[in-house]
């Protein structure tokens, strides 16, 4: 993740913006990052059981 971040610097980003299945522990990843986030939008992504899943919405501001 620091080099993601260090490359949207040098691209002069000042926000970055992400969305993962909720309830994966890449949610907790991303929190412990530094990641904020903002809210969840069911049914968004199909699994590969087929199932519907909610994604949830995260964004970090760079310093």
């Amino acid at each position: 993740m620091s080099e993601l971040e260090r490359i949207a610097r040098r691209e002069r980003k000042t926000v970055l913006v992400l969305d993962t299945a909720t309830g994966s522990g890449a949610e907790q990843f991303y929190a412990r990052c530094g990641w904020e986030k903002v809210g969840e939008i069911p049914r968004y992504a199909l699994m590969p059981d087929g199932e519907m899943t909610a994604t949830s919405l995260f964004y970090k501001f760079l310093p």
